[in-house]
């Protein structure tokens, strides 16, 4: 997995706007908590993902894709996309697209 595309706009987008957004596109799924195991402590710990952060789930196809907001967001304002390593099927590319036009954002391919 690579970060494969990066989703701005100025003015900035806000948080609130994303949430906005994901709630209105089905295709954006927030993970669910996992437990997973602490390096460190070798406990299980729950993982909460970060609010913003969402699977690409398109019928027919596996979550290939996920959109992070990540800690950063809230200094730069930025939705790293992350997909395979050879970027991301025509579909998922389209969806992002979307997304980013209905929120008046930019997106700039990396892979």
């Amino acid at each position: 997995m690579a970060i494969v595309a990066l989703i701005t706009r100025e003015p900035p987008l806000t948080l609130d706007e994303w949430l906005c957004c994901i709630e209105a596109t089905p295709e954006l799924v927030p993970p669910a908590p996992s437990t997973i195991l602490n390096p460190f402590t070798r406990q299980p710990y729950l993982h909460r993902p970060a609010p913003g952060d969402v699977n690409i789930v398109l019928p027919g196809l596996d979550a290939e894709s996920s959109i992070e907001s990540g800690s950063e967001f809230a200094q730069d304002a930025t939705l790293a996309v992350n997909g395979p390593d050879e970027g991301v099927s025509p579909g998922t590319r389209a969806l992002i697209l979307r997304v980013a036009a209905s929120m008046r954002a930019q997106v700039e391919w990396l892979v």
